[in-house]
């Protein structure tokens, strides 16, 4: 395909994912999942590659997720898919504002107002300023009800339960991740690697840290933090955005299954 110009970042493959295999509502099965992608406003991902993957049949449809408020806009910012011992195999990772507030008050409530947050970093601040300004922010507000339709969404979409969720903590500023979005993660052989958050220090443990994993206590991988503060989180992305992995397909001859669609993917 010809390059677009002035396409910023939404053509990059972060913004370009599969979910897990599942089936949908209508008793399609989806055996290797489906293609999820973000739009921003009036920008898709290149359609030179969308329609390449539509040839393919087996992904097809894609879901399709607003990310307009985002300033990169990939749906890896908002979305990731995590092991579970559960009826449906995974766990839906989501970032949530309204998670990060209550981690926050818990915080408050423990007298760690005045706990320092990314600390030994030129972003420094308290956990109380962070509850009173960032978190309290229109932008932030404005996040939840964002990311609360994604939700209903992949509800529909993907034929899941509330209990299919994860919220983590999460802030946004200026459409970017404030805390390192443990969202933005990537899944190798039952491990989760996560962006160190650079929480509050109490008694010897990043508070942050310690509610992201008490977010992610049902799914079914060891949770490990990794500083990429400044390789990537400064600009603007995290781990996903800067790791590729390899899938082993349990069955690799995936144009076999193709025909059983019944519609060709259409």
């Amino acid at each position: 395909g010809v390059p677009r110009k002035q396409s910023r970042w939404i053509d990059w493959y972060g913004n370009l994912e599969v979910t897990p295999p599942f089936t949908n509502r209508k008793g399609r099965r989806f055996p290797y999942g489906r293609v999820i992608t973000g739009k921003q406003t009036e920008l898709t991902m290149h359609p030179a590659v969308m329609k390449f993957i539509e040839a393919q049949a087996m992904q097809w449809p894609p879901i399709v997720v607003d990310v307009s408020w985002l300033m990169i806009g990939h749906v890896d910012e908002v979305v990731s898919f995590v092991p579970a011992k559960s009826k449906t195999g995974f766990k839906v990772l989501l970032p949530s504002p309204a998670a990060a507030r209550e981690m926050l008050d818990a915080l408050l409530r423990e007298g760690l107002g005045d706990a320092v947050v990314f600390g030994e970093i030129d972003d420094e601040t308290t956990a109380a300023d962070l509850r009173e300004t960032i978190a309290e922010s229109d932008e932030n507000l404005v996040i939840d009800d964002k990311i609360a339709q994604i939700r209903d969404q992949l509800t529909m979409e993907m034929n899941l339960e509330n209990a299919d969720f994860v919220m983590v903590p999460a802030l946004f500023q200026w459409g970017r991740a404030l805390i390192p979005n443990a969202v933005n993660s990537v899944v190798v052989n039952r491990h989760l690697l996560v962006p160190a958050p650079y929480g509050p220090q109490h008694d010897g443990r990043d508070c942050f840290e310690e509610a992201i994993r008490q977010a992610l206590a049902a799914c079914d991988v060891r949770v490990v933090f990794i500083d990429t503060w400044n390789v990537y989180h400064s600009s603007g992305g995290e781990i996903h955005c800067g790791t590729n992995t390899f899938r082993r397909l349990r069955d690799p001859a995936w144009w076999t299954h193709v025909v059983n669609t019944g519609d060709q993917g259409k």
